[in-house]
């Protein structure tokens, strides 16, 4: 799952793309403490699961 994770960056790097942004759930504490180690932020929410509560949205600059 990292290299996959890692290849998708360096993939979107490559592409000129400056940011990634992600959503998952408050309650998957795995892959919020996995995002926030790896470099993204907690950032605004947007899109349909915006006015969720336990919605995550995170990005990370490249």
């Amino acid at each position: 799952m990292i290299e996959f994770k890692t290849m998708s960056v360096d993939s979107a790097d490559a592409r000129i793309y400056t940011r990634i942004l992600l959503e998952c759930r408050d309650r998957n504490t795995h892959a919020v403490a996995f995002y926030h180690r790896t470099g993204y932020t907690e950032c605004t929410k947007y899109g349909p699961f915006a006015d969720e509560d336990d919605a995550v949205y995170m990005d990370k600059y490249l």
